[in-house]
């Protein structure tokens, strides 16, 4: 077996960038070429700190002094997740890995440096560890499956409701057509039965319509103002009036996405599209 998938980290800083993000755009396109699937993970804080952490696997620990937490890391440690059944990760633990609690360890390890002299505050460290708690059952996962990917889109959700942290979530699927109500009521018996047949569990199941009419007011605007911005910061990389035009109902399809994904899950925990 070898490596199929490739995974990037959503690049918040495309609009200022320019140079970067063609490139950071051309891996994407590369790696669609070379048939691989491509996952792209975006979070509204970020999950950048690679300024903390050198090459290889670390680990977390802090030690409390008020509202400050002293961070150290040791390096190639095992996940506490590898047993998908276990339900005592937590037991017989010495040390505190960005648990948020008030106690303080002392990592029994030799092999334990403080992190650059760092001090990070509570916050920073609830980011770094966003995936770790485990979601309640008002907890949301939300699939947007748009295409026939080979079943990836689904595959990712399901491997995550298999870990304690996830099981318990809520599990909704979505699907978009450009046809009317009576179109949609078809696919979506189609795909129940699809769901069935692969013994996928489910919450919900959508399938809007509509998928081909323009978007609303705030979008298109809304796009027009980057667009806009793009423009004036770039002149290499200008997108010009047709290539526009060619790639226009692309866009309008983009954007009328954009606008279902707001209204049906900008609550939700996890989204996949």
């Amino acid at each position: 077996m070898r490596p199929n998938v490739v995974f990037l980290g959503f690049k918040n800083d495309w609009l200022t960038t320019a140079e970067a993000t063609v490139d950071y755009f051309n891996i994407i396109h590369d790696a669609l070429d070379l048939k691989y699937g491509v996952g792209i993970l975006r979070l509204q804080s970020g999950l950048d700190f690679s300024d903390f952490f050198g090459p290889g696997k670390t680990k977390i620990y802090f030690s409390k002094s008020k509202n400050l937490f002293f961070c150290f890391f040791e390096i190639d440690l095992q996940d506490d997740d590898d047993n998908e059944d276990s339900d005592d990760e937590e037991k017989n633990q010495e040390t505190i890995s960005l648990r948020g609690n008030s106690k303080s360890s002392v990592p029994r390890h030799t092999n334990v440096l403080m992190l650059k002299n760092t001090i990070l505050n509570k916050g920073a460290l609830l980011t770094m560890n966003v995936f770790h708690p485990k979601h309640s059952s008002s907890a949301i996962i939300d699939v947007w499956w748009l295409f026939d990917d080979g079943g990836l889109t689904l595959l990712l959700p399901y491997l995550l409701r298999r870990r304690k942290r996830w099981r318990n979530c809520q599990f909704r699927i979505f699907s978009c057509i450009s046809g009317e109500k009576i179109d949609a009521e078809r696919q979506h018996l189609a795909m129940a039965s699809l769901l069935t047949k692969f013994r996928i569990n489910y919450s919900d199941l959508h399938v809007l319509h509509g998928l081909n009419k323009p978007p609303n007011e705030y979008e298109s605007n809304k796009f027009d103002q980057i667009l806009k911005i793009w423009n004036q910061n770039n002149d290499t990389y200008r997108i010009t009036d047709s290539e526009y035009e060619a790639n226009k109902d692309k866009i309008k399809r983009g954007l009328k996405l954009h606008e279902y994904l707001l209204e049906y899950s900008s609550k939700s925990t996890l989204i996949v599209v």
